[in-house]
């Protein structure tokens, strides 16, 4: 898959991580990866956004999840982002397990994305698949239009309780 990649220095990374979290929950489909400052061998970004959807896979529990992820990764031939929940185990061995999910999320989930936008030291990177790299400036231009969004979410208080499910 080609992608088209756009480089811009930044001064403030802080202020940019915030504005690209508030920004990418704006949208039907994000993942943010976020080193929180640690850096290993292994680091090669500080932080990662994948926006947009443009094929995923999307699975409940079933016995043949890995093939279909690995039959996926070749069709698309690019970065993926998802997740992979627990029950997935019952695919490895013969196991079960009937724990409460609250939250109904599918087994296996991973999604090839529109645009992704890596940030190295004070380097953003954006990288859009072609047909939409003339988003890339207007979507830099909305990023940090999200300056006061930020600062207004930053100082709103959070009146929700939190509430065990299970006691001590």
């Amino acid at each position: 898959m080609e992608r088209f990649t756009k480089h811009f220095v930044i001064s403030d990374i802080d202020l940019l991580k915030s504005q690209l979290l508030y920004w990418g929950q704006l949208l039907d489909v994000f993942c943010w990866l976020d080193s929180n400052h640690h850096q290993d061998l292994y680091s090669s970004y500080d932080a990662i956004l994948a926006v947009g959807e443009k094929a995923s896979l999307k699975l409940e529990v079933d016995k043949n999840a890995f093939n279909l992820l690995a039959t996926f990764q070749k069709q698309h031939n690019d970065y993926l982002f998802g997740f992979l929940t627990y029950d997935l185990k019952n695919d490895v061995e013969n196991l079960t397990s009937n724990n409460y999910d609250g939250l109904n999320f599918p087994s296996l989930y991973f999604f090839q994305p529109k645009k992704i936008i890596y940030i190295k030291d004070n380097i953003v990177t954006f990288s859009y698949l072609n047909e939409l790299k003339k988003e890339i400036e207007p979507d830099f231009k909305s990023i940090h239009s999200q300056l006061t969004n930020v600062k207004k979410k930053k100082n709103h208080i959070n009146d929700e309780e939190i509430k065990q499910r299970i006691p001590k």
